[in-house]
């Protein structure tokens, strides 16, 4: 797993092997190297309160990540969110806030062709993209997400419904039934703990409805201090255990806690961990940890270009090919097939 850790920027990624630059100087990776990737952590643009809804298939010259493409450094060994300066997370933040009063900016540019183009480009075969969304009447990223992929099948739309929503357990049918794999919960953002007793009608829906729900769990290096302790791992014992037949998929794997994520992966085995940010030093514990089968490779696009969390799980798995096409592919295959009934 000896490999360099340090780059320039996204496109300096291109001195590694599994990338190539074409002859325009784009970045493509590279079949015989990657093989076939499936994304379990993505995103389209996303609006809030008095956004307005965006238009998914608006042609834009090129998409905005939230991590500079160039000029901002890049270090493999760490989480992602660490390596932005302070500029860029100013920055970062700044196209944040915007989501709530705008479709300008950088949301207005990450949208489904966007994606597909970039998809193509690193060769991930199908995405798993995953809505925000706020009590009703404040966001409805969920609606637009499941109508817009409906007639996408490369991509695979997980839902989001706060657990202050008025009769969420409906709202969660009715997502499920309109073609949501699974469901999407971000306690840092929509202000929850994953332990809040109003979550349970949600578990309990997915849990009689075979579909996963995917956290956001852990605390950004990005998020302000107010928020840090809503996704702490501390609070997701008891769902995990009170849901045995529901599979819990931990977003960022815990961010700088992953290593209670693999504690908790170890006493119960609806715990699955997707990889996004995390270094390969990392996902190589949480293999040793909770096993291969229960890990997943994630993006987080368009936060990150799709090359540069792959990076980190093609490291780590640069001396078992068949790790590599568990994390990268089968195992989502599989959980997508047997938990939201998507065959791919």
């Amino acid at each position: 797993m000896e490999q360099e850790s340090r780059f320039k920027d996204c496109l300096d990624l291109s001195r590694l092997k599994y990338y190539e630059l074409d002859e325009s100087g784009r970045l493509f990776s590279r079949p015989e190297e990657v093989g076939r990737v499936v994304d379990f952590h993505t995103h389209f643009g996303l609006t809030f309160v008095f956004g307005p809804r965006l238009n998914l298939f608006k042609k834009v010259d090129h998409v905005e990540y939230f991590f500079p493409y160039r000029g901002n450094p890049i270090n493999l060994d760490e989480y992602s969110a660490s390596n932005f300066t302070e500029e860029s997370a100013k920055k970062c933040a700044s196209e944040c806030i915007k989501a709530g009063f705008s479709g300008k900016g950088y949301m207005g540019t990450q949208t489904i062709p966007k994606m597909i183009e970039d998809m193509d480009r690193i060769g991930v075969t199908h995405s798993v993209v995953l809505a925000v969304d706020f009590p009703t009447g404040l966001s409805s990223n969920s609606e637009l997400y499941l109508k817009s992929t409906k007639h996408e099948p490369r991509l695979i739309c997980y839902a989001s419904v706060h657990p202050y929503t008025a009769r969420k357990a409906e709202k969660v049918e009715r997502f499920i039934d309109m073609g949501a794999a699974g469901i999407k919960l971000h306690p840092a953002e929509a202000l929850y703990r994953a332990n809040n007793p109003r979550l349970r009608d949600i578990y309990e829906v997915c849990q009689s409805r075979r579909v996963p729900v995917l956290f956001h769990s852990g605390a950004s290096p990005l998020a302000p201090k107010w928020q840090q302790d809503l996704p702490a791992i501390k609070y997701f014992a008891e769902p995990v255990r009170d849901y045995p037949e529901l599979i819990f998929i931990f977003g960022h794997s815990g961010i700088e806690e992953y290593d209670k994520v693999i504690e908790l992966g170890k006493k119960h085995d609806n715990v699955y961990m997707e990889v996004s940010g995390q270094p390969a030093y990392r996902i190589r514990e949480m293999i040793d940890g909770i096993g291969v089968e229960r890990v997943l490779f994630g993006s987080d696009w368009p936060f990150y270009p799709f090359e540069m969390p792959l990076a980190k799980s093609l490291i780590a798995t640069e001396d078992n090919p068949e790790w590599r096409e568990k994390i990268l592919y089968k195992n989502a295959v599989r959980l997508l097939k047997e938990y939201g009934g998507v065959e791919i």
